[in-house]
């Protein structure tokens, strides 16, 4: 939460009789800010929004490209098994005609 100063004089005089109003504010999770600070903070804050929006959609894109990967895998195994299957088909049908030609 921000907490607008407006009359910075009146901001400084604050800290002046109290030098851990600022710290004290902040571990309430309250900003003071004054008219010389508020614009900046307010960028920083959109800053930091932008970026925990970017990470968020950078996980998202890990974990499907990590399921397409397992899904690539699993493709493969079948293939591969269909593959040893379909050679087992063959040779055994094969073998005993050699034999039988023989």
């Amino acid at each position: 939460m921000l907490l607008f100063v407006p009359v910075e004089p009146a901001f400084g005089e604050a800290l002046r009789a109290d030098p851990n109003l600022y710290q004290y504010a902040f571990e309430k999770k309250i900003v003071l800010v004054t008219s010389t600070t508020l614009m900046a903070t307010i960028k920083t804050v959109a800053n930091l929004w932008k970026l925990e929006k970017q990470n968020k959609h950078a996980r998202d894109v890990a974990k499907r490209a990590g399921l397409l990967y397992d899904n690539f895998v699993k493709s493969k195994r079948i293939l591969v098994q269909m593959k040893r299957n379909s050679l087992w088909k063959v040779n055994s049908q094969i073998f005993p005609l050699q034999s039988f030609v023989l």
